[in-house]
């Protein structure tokens, strides 16, 4: 009687020990919780991005309470399949259920252990990785970034494709040293981690083909070097300027505030102008055509259309514009005049100053533009030249 009795006492002290370190667990997590919660800790800052705040103060509470409240769980799961085994032990009536519980629990901890000495050394050999890897990606980025602001300069190898350079090289690289690393990682080789490798290529091949198409189109764009960022230009039906470019997408900002955005893919296969790579030279050339009538002499026709290309403002001064006869119509002719200009950025602007002026030059000089072409049966000549 007197041994079940010692018995119990034992298991009663094993029980008691058991509960006081959950309690202590628990107020332990508890009182974190209300740190974070409160927000007083001091170390617990936001994360800044060149100017920009990436994760706040509450972001990170939320985050680091949530990891303490599942830490918490763990810990105390764990204390109670650790101390059920020495509880169970002192009762004779569960002694043989506790030994080998007991048994099972040293195993795994055992197991644990031994993999994590196991593991020593390839954490090393990761780190290292890691931080060779590291240093080749600081070391291109120095490198590419010179030769991206002109202060490095090779033969054949232009300022913008630096930065395209860098992303490929250090993508390919954190490729290699992952490959690298990756036999070394807890979990490699097993069926657990074969099946997560198999359904992550599986969303990568059905999912981002044309991600992956709108990349290869990107890379292929900045090595053509067909724009840059602050160009202006016109790709398909849209025309501004270049205010981002990716490797998935190019984004426009149109003359009238407009924003677009288009793949890369598109612009690959479409036309694209660039204005400003001539426009710096003031050899961007604006046309405009106009029809007039035969009973007007070519010679006066060519002086005026240069007189109201003169009048611009936004047409440069220092070549003069010229006219081109394209077309000889049934009822009149088809005159182009060709003006140079420096301001890409004011295209619109220019085309409606050359329009303008032409009305104006051609009505003071009552000569008759026939654009739109219209037919008329006169009986007398009659002066339709509108007054402006």
């Amino acid at each position: 009687m007197l041994d079940n009795y010692t018995f119990h006492i034992k298991a009663l002290v094993n029980l008691g020990i058991s509960v006081a370190i959950i309690f202590v667990i628990f107020y332990c997590c508890q009182f974190i919780l209300r740190l974070l919660t409160k927000k007083q800790l001091p170390w617990l800052k936001p994360i800044h991005f060149k100017n920009n705040e990436i994760i706040s103060v509450d972001m990170m509470a939320m985050t680091l309470a949530n990891t303490v409240r599942v830490l918490q769980w763990v810990l105390i799961l764990s204390a109670l399949y650790i101390s059920i085994p020495y509880i169970l032990q002192e009762l004779p009536t569960t002694h043989d259920y506790a030994v080998t519980l007991m048994s099972s629990v040293q195993k795994n901890l055992w197991q644990v252990g031994d993999s994590l000495l196991n593991f020593i050394p390839n954490v090393f050999f990761i780190a290292f990785v890691i931080f060779i890897t590291r240093g080749i990606v600081k070391f291109l980025k120095f490198i590419f970034s010179k030769i991206e602001r002109g202060e490095l300069v090779i033969d054949g190898f232009y300022a913008e494709w630096g930065n395209t350079t860098f992303q490929l090289l250090r993508f390919l690289i954190c490729m290699f040293a992952l490959v690298i690393i990756y036999p070394y990682l807890p979990g490699a080789g097993t069926k657990a981690l074969e099946g997560v490798s198999v359904f992550v290529g599986l969303m990568i091949s059905l999912g981002s083909s044309s991600a992956i198409a709108n990349i290869i189109a990107g890379v292929m764009i900045s090595y053509m070097r067909a724009f840059r960022i602050g160009d202006y230009v016109k790709i398909g039906d849209s025309m501004g300027r270049v205010v981002e470019k990716g490797l998935i997408v190019t984004k426009v900002m149109t003359y009238k505030n407009e924003e677009i955005t288009i793949p890369n893919t598109q612009i690959l296969s479409s036309q694209v102008t660039n204005y400003t790579t001539q426009a710096q030279s003031k050899d961007l050339i604006l046309y405009t055509t106009i029809t007039i009538g035969y009973d007007t002499p070519w010679p006066k026709v060519h002086q005026m259309m240069i007189e109201a290309a003169e009048r611009s403002p936004l047409i440069s001064k220092d070549r003069r514009p010229f006219v081109l006869q394209t077309a000889l119509n049934d009822y009149h002719i088809s005159y182009q005049l060709n003006a140079f200009t420096g301001h890409e950025d004011k295209i619109p602007g220019a085309y409606s100053e050359l329009h303008q002026n032409l009305q104006q030059v051609f009505s003071e000089n009552k000569v008759e533009i026939m654009s739109p072409g219209f037919t008329v049966l006169r009986n007398q000549p009659k002066d339709t030249t509108p007054v402006l």
